[in-house]
């Protein structure tokens, strides 16, 4: 996608202080939204594996990854490119385009969408034959249709993200889904649904999320329905420039999910299941990186369209540390405790403790420097399209290596030395691409406070006190060395100054 350096004197030159006030505050909204979602979905993964158990939970596993890999082609890539040529058209006076381009792309990605989820239903039978694994074809014939329902979500709330408001996307992700999720998986199970409880709430939850980001985008944008269209070389245009993009997105989202598709192809169902289980505690992980790319991604494309690296890098930055000192808290309570809380699920479940320690390592990574490709997007979208490729490679390469060798925390492994890979190179593309630099030395500050508040953790350990009086001492060391070592002077003023706003 070309990128256009406008003239300073622009009356809609980016403003530094309000991107960062929009920031802190948009991913302030998405993390209360956060804490409700935590409180929601922590009872899910409890009750999903004590009521349907391993095997059950397994095949849902699988077929959320293959539904989700899938709904992310069906995106076409304007999930994220989008930002692009709604910003351009804005800037080139053009405000006017700014339905036909969400519409238009919305008609098409849903087409798409239906099609696939047509195709993955009818062909569910013949893929657990080709796996071996029974028990993955109702989940994913019925978690099929699930699909359309993802892509109308990403669509609409890309759509309110650009308005730079978060608040619907909140009440989406964060409220909606996961309560019905949680409610209607226990009240399937007393119906007597067990075999198809999980796929049906989850169909459920991501219609009622859909709802909620139809009534969002009402809110944000009138006089949709007369609207115009993009005229088809426009929107086949858009299409091409984003297809960089959007092979890119492809090849992330099987990154991210092969390894549990491939769980199903070395081992049964059970074992995928508490795999699945260990994974399912490390979405609360990478959430906390997701909650600052709902504005942080409009911000880096506003940026890198007005050429203006350096503003963008010292954002990245900042919300780089941010997130890791957010993710440190719970990479501290899985680490350490792990066994316990997979204990309280099932005994069985205790032996994918190991695997959680590597994985939430592994999704700290992949998180915390998962932003690094934004303005990529931007300025040569195709070397996204190659690292990834590079990537994914590696990983299923590293996987079948070490899964018949090492077994499950093989696959673990297999995820950490790739998002390290990811972080490291990455970080170098935006250097070499930008001239400037997404790492600092200021990410020791929140580096230090972990290993130490781990050193706490594990001399309590050693000293045989109660987990009911190291978690909590634990967790107070680190937020001490989180208030005194972790956050700069900036980030105090930015949190008073928000409180004092919110308090007013």
């Amino acid at each position: 996608m070309p990128v256009t350096k406008f003239a300073q004197t622009s009356p809609v030159e980016p403003d530094s202080k309000k991107n960062s006030r929009d920031i802190a505050r948009g991913t302030a909204a998405n993390y209360g939204g956060f804490v409700f979602r935590l409180s929601v979905r922590i009872p899910f993964l409890f009750l999903a594996g004590m009521l349907y158990g391993e095997t059950l939970f397994g095949g849902y596993t699988f077929a959320t990854a293959l539904v989700e890999t899938v709904a992310v082609s069906a995106l076409l890539g304007f999930k994220r490119s989008q930002f692009g040529f709604l910003e351009q058209a804005r800037a080139a006076g053009d405000g006017n385009q700014t339905l036909a381009i969400i519409r238009s792309c919305w008609a098409l990605c849903m087409l798409v969408a239906v099609s696939a989820a047509v195709l993955i239903s009818s062909v569910a039978g013949l893929l657990a034959d080709w796996m071996s694994s029974p028990d993955i074809a109702a989940p994913t014939r019925l978690m099929a249709w699930a699909i359309p329902l993802i892509v109308s979500t990403d669509l609409l709330l890309t759509a309110t993200r650009y308005k730079r408001k978060v608040r619907y996307e909140v009440l989406a992700r964060s409220v909606a889904e996961p309560t019905a999720l949680t409610l209607l998986a226990i009240v399937f199970y007393l119906l007597g649904w067990k075999e198809t409880g999980l796929p049906l709430a989850y169909v459920c939850a991501l219609a009622t999320a859909c709802a909620v980001s139809i009534f969002g985008f009402r809110q944000c944008y009138s006089g949709v329905f007369r609207a115009g269209w993009m005229g088809f070389s426009k929107l086949v245009d858009m299409t091409v420039r984003s297809a960089p993009t959007a092979g890119y997105d492809i090849l992330r989202a099987l990154l991210a999910n092969a390894h549990i598709m491939l769980m199903a192809y070395f081992f049964s169902e059970g074992i995928v299941g508490i795999y699945g289980v260990a994974v399912q505690f490390t979405t609360l992980v990478s959430k906390i990186g997701l909650g600052f790319e709902p504005i942080l991604a409009p911000v880096v494309a506003q940026l890198t369209t007005w050429g203006k690296p350096r503003q963008m890098a010292k954002q990245m930055r900042q919300v780089i540390r941010w997130i890791m000192i957010i993710q440190f808290a719970l990479v501290l309570l899985f680490v350490l405790y792990g066994d316990i809380l997979l204990g309280l699920i099932g005994e069985q479940f205790t032996a994918g403790a190991n695997i959680l320690s590597v994985l939430v390592m592994a999704v700290m990574l992949k998180s915390a420097f998962a932003f690094n490709d934004l303005p990529v997007i931007y300025r040569r979208p195709q070397l996204n399209l190659y690292l990834v490729i590079i990537l994914l490679a590696l990983n299923i390469s590293l996987i079948f290596v070490l899964a018949p060798n090492f077994g499950p925390i093989g696959v673990a492994w297999a995820m950490f030395l790739t998002y390290l890979v990811n972080a490291v190179v990455g970080s170098l593309l935006v250097h070499w691409l930008f001239e400037v630099w997404t790492i600092s030395v200021k990410f020791l500050r929140p580096v230090f406070a972990l290993l130490v508040s781990l050193m706490v953790g594990l001399i309590l350990d050693a000293a045989g006190v109660s987990t009911w009086i190291s978690m909590p001492a634990v967790l107070a060391a680190y937020g001490i060395l989180t208030i005194t070592v972790s956050l700069t002077r900036d980030d105090r003023n930015q949190i008073r100054e928000m409180v004092r706003r919110d308090g007013a």
